[in-house]
């Protein structure tokens, strides 16, 4: 009988942090250019020296291995969930750049875009056993419950956004169910749950707006220990990149989106960086060649690299080009 996962159980296995550092990347829409970020701040941490497993769970719709310029082969995760792989290890594939594995969505069988939470969860439960230094997931468009929770339990979640109005509203909608999720996961009182069901209707009627209007409400009914949480949201390391910039403008959208985030959230969020508009992404895309690979002039190389650095900290190893 094959054993049930939840959520706790990866919670549980990246607890003593002795697995590879995790970094879940999410976009409240499709077309921000999420796989093409992740795809490349891999590449720049493998060129670091770092070992890299990059995974796509963006099921139904898994492309990342185009970014890599591969065609994948071999088992995908539905050998693991279905237990015909028990080590995960097994389905990292090489893709031709030292350093750097991934494992793959595009070989799974169509009903892998249906994947259950409790294989998703068994998924996430096996990240910290990977042989590597740094995973980097690509996660689904929406807010489903699995991704959710992915983003939330990542040593680093970072958004990508673009400096459209579209792409910024969906990113706070998509932070703000995170929040929620994180708070609604934590808590098992049934009246807590309950008001944050109503909270997550934007039109509800108990006048809850923004996660700090929910705190409060739940602080001043009595109902929830305010302070106990926000401890446990200070673990919750929110990034922000803006992508295909093309003035200094849309750069100041960056800066602002991950400024209205911390005092909408009440928590650091920190914008990374930006990712220049350039047609060298579309032309590296048609040929399924690296950017960062084929067009080394490119401005993007030296903004990934900077990105990369921020997130490892003053002691991210030089890249090797």
């Amino acid at each position: 009988m094959n054993k049930v996962y939840s959520m706790s159980d990866y919670q549980s296995s990246t607890a003593d942090q002795s697995g590879p550092y995790t970094i879940a990347l999410a976009s409240g829409k499709g077309g921000v250019g999420k796989s093409f970020v992740a795809s490349s701040l891999a590449i720049c941490f493998a060129r670091m020296s770092y070992r890299v497993c990059l995974i796509d769970l963006d099921f139904g719709s898994a492309n990342i291995h185009t970014y890599l310029g591969m065609v994948p082969h071999g088992g995908g995760l539905t050998d693991f969930t279905k237990d015909r792989v028990t080590d995960i290890n097994q389905l990292m594939l090489p893709s031709g750049i030292n350093n750097l594995s991934i494992i793959s969505g595009n070989n799974d069988s169509l009903d892998m875009a249906n994947v259950t939470e409790d294989e998703y969860s068994k998924i996430l439960a096996a990240i910290p056993k990977l042989s590597c230094d740094v995973v980097i997931l690509d996660l689904g468009a929406g807010t489903g419950n699995s991704t959710l929770d992915s983003f939330a339990s990542a040593d680093l979640s970072l958004m990508t956004v673009t400096p459209e109005p579209t792409s910024i509203e969906n990113a706070y909608r998509f932070l703000k169910s995170a929040f929620y999720r994180k708070l609604k996961v934590s808590e098992h009182n049934a009246g807590v749950q309950e008001i944050i069901e109503e909270a997550m209707d934007q039109q509800n009627q108990l006048n809850i707006r923004s996660p700090k209007d929910l705190l409060n409400y739940l602080n001043q009914n009595h109902m929830y220990n305010t302070q106990e949480f926000m401890r446990e949201l200070e673990s919750f390391e929110l990034g922000i990149i803006l992508n295909q910039v093309r003035s200094g403008r849309d750069i100041d959208v960056g800066k602002g989106v991950a400024s209205i985030s911390r005092n909408y959230f009440g928590i650091p969020v920190r914008y990374l960086g930006h990712v220049a508009h350039d047609n060298a992404v579309w032309q590296a895309l048609r040929k399924k060649r690296p950017l960062l690979i084929d067009y080394p002039a490119s401005p993007i190389n030296n903004q990934f690299f900077a990105i990369a650095k921020l997130i490892l900290g003053p002691k991210a190893k030089k890249a090797v080009v």
